[in-house]
């Protein structure tokens, strides 16, 4: 009768080591997958909202820039001949962007 209740409690013990061992490994998993989701996952998801956000306002700048030069051309065309209109404008849109290139690397 001994030998039955040491092996009961054997395997009671045995049962409920791999218990704890289950619930370590389940603890251990979803702490990694908090880690993982907290430091990796959300500022990537964070960074590439901002990336795809600044593409979309490039974008959109870039045919308001568009725009408004057309508009600047058709206006000169009032006054001066085509060919010095186009390099007005042209001259105008040059010095815009070497003043963003400049004030970028700063």
């Amino acid at each position: 009768m001994n030998d039955s209740g040491s092996e009961q409690n054997d395997q009671s013990l045995g049962g409920k080591v791999s218990e704890l061992l289950d619930m370590i490994s389940t603890y251990t998993r979803e702490q990694a997958e908090l880690i993982i989701e907290t430091k990796v996952s959300a500022p990537i998801k964070s960074a590439a909202k901002i990336f795809f956000s600044s593409i979309l306002a490039a974008g959109i700048l870039g045919l308001a820039a568009i725009f408004l030069a057309v508009a600047v051309f058709l206006l000169l065309l009032e006054f001066i001949p085509a060919w010095i209109a186009l390099g007005l404008v042209g001259l105008l849109l040059a010095g815009i962007g070497a003043a963003v290139i400049i004030l970028g690397r700063k």
